[in-house]
């Protein structure tokens, strides 16, 4: 969508560009004042949803009601000329926000899958859901259900894409065979290589998670952002920019088929498209929040049950309420960390780094950590968390108790509690969780408990007896040396990368 804004600035100057935003549909988004910060200066974030929603198609999509946003993508646009296109999985666990329900009943606060945000409270909801998610402020919403997608892909004559060969498949909803190339359920039909897709098979081709390697909306996320990519690569064609009817039914396209909201002006819109006319399309990165899924160590959230292979998950909210939200996504917390660091335009955190303090000295780590049991909370409320480092204090040779919740989620730095008598051993899970504090507590009856803040970035290799590591009362010195699981992070996939023209 944001490479189609592009064309509104280059034919047809203000005239055209004032008809497209008057004929645009509009919403209001009840946000509320309690809202993260505004990006830093020359940056702004765009939310763009592609809706599940069935509105004006007749059928021809099935009959779902409502709509889930099956899309997601947070494009934020940097003062240094990048965009960063961040693909939200719909099927992350994560906190929906306190709301009202159609009702007027106030909702509580709840573990859910990231696409119930739209369905349960419309777009103020899922705006606020990332909000909390990311802690970025959303600066314009842009929507499009599956319709309007189909009749935009049109407008275009096409978008080409290419197909890797995959041997995988399923058994599709009339017991026949689905492929990446054949799918019964989103009525995708092509071939290996390069084709065009349009109308109903551009929405089939960036819908289709049956019959794909791998997780399926995962796989389906490498399409939409392969689509993407094309696009980009064909608004900037000279051939296109300068067919007058090609423009006109493209943007007669686009407008019966977005939603923005209500503070979007024209302003907005004229600056958005003279800053990505002419873009380098190595400038257009996408991205994919991180995600693993569930396992049986992942007590911390609640309960898990059902196939072992797809275990569904049963989540208590505070008021008592229990909901089994089935088979969902984890977030990977240190990639997830890299990614929320971009958007809020910050240096990204490096894995095994400490967090500087003004109150860390220098000790010594005597106690081995295979003489240690560390019992984990997570005191920040983030999706898997305790059950995460606990596996990654197990890869480093500690003992460990069962994960689970904090006395509470305010927690802003990872705690070591333990008892009287405990603190050698406290110093060397200290030493290995970078940033945490230690403190004596009278309730820790044996072992070491370790609640997990919002400062948390990894847990790192300890060299027993002298070496450097960190406690708190003094600003460190020595540079800790990150575990064997932290790795560097690839390149990212850019409109112009080769990886980004071919995907399953």
């Amino acid at each position: 969508m944001l490479s189609l804004l592009i064309l509104v600035s280059s034919v047809g100057g203000y005239v055209v560009v004032q008809w497209f935003d008057g004929s645009i549909a509009r919403i209001h988004l009840n946000l509320g004042a309690d809202r993260p910060a505004e990006a830093a200066s020359g940056s702004e974030n765009w939310l763009l949803v592609g809706t599940d929603s069935r509105a004006g198609s007749s059928g021809q999509f099935g009959a779902a009601p409502g709509e889930r946003s099956d899309t997601t993508i947070i494009a934020h646009l940097d003062a240094d000329g990048t965009t960063t296109n961040v693909s939200i999985p719909r099927d992350t666990l994560v906190t929906i926000p306190e709301h009202k329900d159609k009702k007027g009943h106030v909702v509580p606060a709840h573990k859910d899958k990231f696409n119930a945000a739209i369905l349960d409270g419309g777009p103020s909801l899922l705006v606020r859901t990332v909000e909390a998610l990311m802690v970025i402020r959303i600066d314009h919403y842009v929507s499009v259900d599956l319709e309007g997608f189909s009749k935009i892909s049109n407008a275009l004559n096409g978008v080409p894409v290419c197909i890797l060969h995959s041997d995988h498949t399923e058994i599709g909803p009339d017991g026949g065979t689905i492929t990446n190339i054949n799918d019964g359920y989103s009525g995708f039909h092509g071939v290996d290589g390069d084709q065009k897709v349009a109308g109903d098979q551009a929405t089939a081709f960036v819908r289709q998670r049956h019959g794909l390697p791998g997780v399926g909306d995962l796989a389906r996320i490498q399409r939409q952002q392969q689509f993407l990519g094309s696009v980009f690569r064909t608004a900037f064609k000279v051939d296109l920019l300068f067919k007058p009817l090609a423009i006109t039914r493209l943007l007669s396209a686009i407008k019966a088929a977005i939603t923005l909201d209500n503070d979007t002006s024209l302003t907005d819109l004229e600056k958005l498209a003279l800053r990505l006319r002419g873009v380098d399309p190595s400038k257009i990165i996408f991205e994919t929040v991180p995600t693993t899924g569930i396992t049986l160590d992942d007590t911390d959230l609640g309960t898990l049950g059902g196939n072992p292979n797809a275990p569904s998950l049963t989540v208590t909210w505070s008021d008592g309420t229990i909901k089994d939200v089935g088979n969902v996504q984890l977030l990977d917390q240190n990639g997830f960390n890299v990614i929320k660091a971009k958007l809020q335009d910050e240096p990204p955190p490096t894995p095994g780094s400490a967090t500087p303090t003004t109150s860390a000295r220098i000790a010594r780590v005597t106690v081995p950590p295979s003489q240690i049991t560390v019992t984990v909370e997570n005191g920040v409320g983030r999706n898997g968390l305790a059950g995460q480092v606990t596996r990654a204090l197990q890869a480093e040779g500690f003992n460990t108790g069962a994960p689970g919740p904090a006395d509470s989620t305010g927690y802003t730095k990872s705690v070591v509690r333990y008892a009287a008598g405990e603190q050698a051993a406290a110093r060397t899970v200290a030493a290995s969780v970078p940033g945490s504090v230690l403190k004596e507590d009278t309730h820790v009856s044996s072992g070491i408990v370790l609640v997990v803040g919002d400062n948390y970035t990894t847990v790192l290799a300890v060299t027993v007896d002298g070496s450097p590591s960190q406690t708190p009362t003094e600003t460190p010195t020595p540079t800790p040396t990150p575990s064997a699981s932290a790795s560097p992070s690839a390149a990212p996939v850019t409109a112009a990368s080769e990886s980004n023209r071919c995907t399953y």
